[in-house]
């Protein structure tokens, strides 16, 4: 038994999924360069629905930024391998009813008139603080001799909520 192929017109075996004379696919899915648009079907809806179902962290920190205080406990200068540090003890008070971790800090160094004269970024990864309570972090960050002088000021930029 014989069909016609759907390129070249030529009979060919009916259980034939490739022709032996043009090479042409006889079934539109079983052809090699469906593979990528087929996946692509199942995949873009998935990732669509996959992006409105996570937990969009930025925004429920800058909800929740008021009710999150930040306090200096303590600066003290340790040695390190090649130069000095500034360990900055922080609290960080939670008034949320949110459990938050991986706290990003902003270290400020400012002149006496309340100029900026150098900005440091320090993530802690470790940090875990439970709705209603006080955390404490240590920030390690260089003391640079030009700075000897300057005031220190911390934020807290960035927190996560867990993946629980």
């Amino acid at each position: 038994m014989t069909k016609i192929c759907k390129s070249c017109k030529e009979n060919i075996h009916i259980d034939a999924s490739r022709c032996p004379n043009c090479q042409s696919f006889q079934s539109f899915l079983r052809s090699p360069n469906m593979a990528g648009p087929l996946m692509l079907f199942f995949l873009l809806p998935f990732l669509w629905w996959s992006s409105k179902t996570l937990p969009t962290n930025r925004i429920q920190f800058e909800e929740n930024k008021e009710l999150i205080n930040v306090r200096t406990l303590s600066k003290d200068t340790i040695q390190g391998r090649d130069r000095s540090l500034l360990n900055i003890l922080v609290e960080v008070d939670n008034k949320t009813s949110q459990k938050w971790t991986d706290a990003t800090f902003e270290i400020a160094y400012l002149s006496s008139t309340g100029e900026l004269l150098n900005l440091e970024k320090r993530k802690d990864y470790n940090f875990i603080i439970a709705p209603n309570t006080n955390g404490k972090s240590s920030l390690k960050v260089p003391l640079y001799p030009e700075y000897a002088n300057a005031q220190i000021e911390v934020k807290l930029i960035d927190l996560r909520q867990p993946w629980n």
